[in-house]
């Protein structure tokens, strides 16, 4: 018998390792920076407290990634409004370590949302979660540009003002 796996066997094997992993994603978000925040250090928090930061926000919009969709979560002006950010821009980064740089005047006057749930439901891994933002692709058709959907970074773990 042969020690070496073919491909299709390779593939069984990969495909049963991604739906091992968990559906919700790492239950924690830091926020640090140039921020009230996070003045004395890095802060964590649970999903659930980032949530309670501010009231919910609800927009429907389409994405590149999906059909017309709720999406509910903080909005980008609550966010800036309640960790007291000073920088001028955030540096957001995604659990697979991938990073986006978003200008804080595009959380302000584009409105960003920092999506917790799709259709009133917490998002996990599978559904781009803990944490997602977007753009109001359908209010704002000028943000249909590569530039703002280049922004939409999902799965995030690390948010710096700087």
């Amino acid at each position: 018998m042969s020690k070496h796996r073919t491909p299709l066997q390779l593939m069984v094997v990969f495909t049963l390792l991604f739906y091992a992993l968990p559906v919700q994603a790492k239950s924690e978000i830091v926020i640090a920076g140039k921020t009230d925040m996070s003045a004395n250090g890095a802060v964590h928090l649970s999903i659930d407290a980032f949530e309670a930061l501010a009231p919910k926000t609800i927009i429907k919009t389409s994405t590149p990634w999906h059909v017309e969709t709720t999406f509910s979560g903080i909005s980008g002006a609550d966010f800036v409004r309640i960790t007291g950010v000073h920088g001028d821009k955030l540096i957001v980064r995604a659990i697979n370590d991938y990073q986006t740089t978003i200008p804080v005047i595009d959380l302000i006057e584009r409105g960003v949302l920092f999506v917790t749930r799709m259709n009133g439901k917490r998002i996990g891994l599978r559904e781009k979660g803990p944490i997602f933002v977007i753009y109001p692709f359908d209010q704002h058709p000028e943000l249909k540009t590569e530039v703002y959907i280049g922004r939409s970074i999902w799965q995030i773990k690390k948010i710096t003002a700087q």
